[in-house]
Order: C-alpha cells, then structure tokens, then sequence
C-alpha cells in the first residue's frame, strides 16, 4: 500500500471519529435540554402533590399552564433527541444500542414524534396529535423517563455523558455557573462513602429520630466572584444529598452570596442540573438606595 493511500485511509479515520464525537457531544446536549424540562415536570409532580393532588393544576390556570408547558417541551424534546440519534444510527455515525431500541416502539414513536411537531409549530390547540399523546398520559411519561435513562446510560458508555446521579461524588463536580469554586468545607474531613452506604445511613437517622422524614447529607463550598457592577464577593453552595432512593429528586442546591444574594433550585437528578435549574436572576445584590 502506497503512503498516499495510507494517509487517505488515516484522514479518513480521523474525519469519521470527529463527526462521530460531534454528533455524540450535539446529541448529549439535545437531551439535557430535554432532561431540564423533564425534572421541572417531575419536581411540579411532587409539589402538587404535596399541595392537594391534580385537582390543584385543574383549578389553576397557572398552574395548568406551568404543567401543560413541562410536559409539551419534555416530550418535544426527547422526541427530537430521538429522531436525531435514528437519523444518526441510519448513517452510520454513531453506534446502534440494542436496548435503547427495544424501547423505540413504533406505537410509542407514532405518539411523540408527530406531538413534537405540533408544538414546535404552534399547532393549533385541539390538535390531534397533541391530543392523542395526552390520552396515554397514564403510561408515557414512565416510557419517557426510561428512555432518558437509557439515553444517558447509552452516552455515559460512549465516554460522553457525566456520571449518572446515582454515583456522582458531589466533591468533585459541583461549581457555581459564575465561578468555579475555589475551597470546599465540610467535605475534606468527611469520609467518602457509597450509595448504598449512604442510603442505609439515611434510612437508619429516618427510623431513629422520632419523626423525622427528611434527611440529607449536606456539602458546602465557599468561593469568590466578580459582580455584574462591579467589584468581587464571596459566595457559598449548599448542596443536599438525600440520596440514592428517589434519583429523580436527589440533589438540592442553593448559592448565598455575602452582599444577601440568594439563589435556590428545585430537587434534580444530577448535580449538574441541579445547578442549570437554578434561579439566578436573584443572584445580584440590590441596588442601594
């Protein structure tokens, strides 16, 4: 073989691995566009819960609204992620799972798909395909959240995604999307331990202490940013792990700043997007005067 051919053959490989790693990397943020929506949605689920049940969202027009517009941008959402990895699998850009396709169901795609269409073009609101998804809202938001998980787990074993909740250390990833942080408290003297350990910890402080209900492991890290007026401050994260027993709800995050600003998150999966979900808009301090 002539070193022409060679290196026609080497370039090619490495043109193939690139458009492979970008169509992996674009794929990995599809789904944590989608993902966000998805915790919104599951994190309302609890609070309506909390407050009375479904009839709470009937009642509500903002609430009805809210609800309406986590589970359209969910499912608009994944269902793009998958007519994208379809559209990539079929060219031979990425590779094929063969679990993540057995839950790619003809039935199932015949809901989602048609549905993401309706609502990134604004159909109108008696639409069919808008409704014929809500008609099977007993069972699809279940498929769906599997399908997510397998998507991450897919991703994850491609070297792409982050470690999935269950087993992410939180003194090694959290950060402030404002600046990364600098020194950590609380966490240098503590021992690491698994889920399983920590779940069995948490469970066993719940049976002990007489009424209690809510357990967390907490983390703190303390770090330094440049405010948007100017000048520095010095800001802190808390992190609460609840552990492994509800992975759709376990971590809980809020950042406090020295000059009163305050910024909190619902519950999250990852801890990556327990930070993406928070309301930073309440960061900046005040105005004086």
């Amino acid at each position: 073989m002539s070193d022409a051919k060679k290196a026609r053959i080497e370039n090619a490989r490495l043109e193939a691995n690139e458009r492979r790693t970008r169509a992996l990397n674009s794929l990995a943020l599809c789904l944590s566009r989608s993902n966000v929506m998805r915790v919104h949605h599951n994190a309302f689920i609890h609070e309506i819960e909390a407050r009375g049940g479904l009839e709470v969202v009937w009642s509500s027009v903002a609430a009805k609204t809210r609800f309406t517009t986590y589970v359209a941008y969910w499912f608009a959402g994944l269902a793009a992620v998958i007519e994208r990895y379809q559209e990539l699998t079929g060219k031979d850009t990425i590779p094929t799972d063969p679990k993540l396709d057995a839950l790619l169901t003809e039935d199932r795609l015949s809901l989602v798909k048609p549905f993401r269409n309706a609502i990134a073009h604004c159909s109108d609101f008696d639409d069919a395909r808008v409704l014929r998804l809500l008609e099977a809202a007993e069972t699809l938001p279940d498929w769906a959240e599997t399908v997510a998980h397998e998507f991450r787990r897919y991703l994850m074993g491609l070297g792409v995604a982050e470690e999935s909740a269950s087993d992410a250390r939180p003194t090694q990833s959290v950060a402030t999307p404002q600046s990364a942080v600098s020194e950590s408290q609380d966490t240098s003297t503590r021992p690491a331990v698994t889920s399983d350990e920590l779940q069995r910890t948490i469970a066993s402080i719940k049976t002990s202490v007489p009424g209690a209900f809510e357990v967390y492991r907490r983390y703190e890290f303390v770090g330094y940013r440049e405010m948007r007026r100017g000048g520095t401050e010095g800001f802190r994260v808390e992190l609460l792990d609840a552990g492994p027993s509800d992975p759709h709800i376990r971590y809980t995050v809020k950042v406090e700043t020295e000059h009163g600003g305050r910024a909190v998150g619902n519950p999250a999966e990852s801890i990556e997007i327990a930070l993406m979900i928070l309301h930073m808009e309440h960061i900046e301090p005040p105005e004086s005067g």
